[in-house]
């Protein structure tokens, strides 16, 4: 498991913390324990239930894009 830091819906960074040693979060920041095999990175959105990257890499499709024939 991986705790990760959220403020107002935005993945403030991934903790490291040895679960023993005292400490709390900022007011307003909550701890959010994922599965290690969730993927996340600071900056990304999170609505309560999934982390989602806010720049996602464009899908680049193999089908053939259809547009305007140019005639010269």
């Amino acid at each position: 498991m991986k705790r990760v830091l959220v403020e107002n819906g935005i993945v403030q960074g991934i903790l490291v913390w040895d679960g023993v040693t005292p400490w709390e979060p900022n007011p307003g920041v909550q701890v959010i324990e994922v599965v290690d095999d969730v993927e996340v990175h600071a900056n990304w959105l999170y609505d309560g239930q999934t982390f989602t990257d806010p720049n996602p890499e464009p899908i680049i499709s193999d089908v053939p894009q259809t547009g305007p024939t140019v005639i010269s």
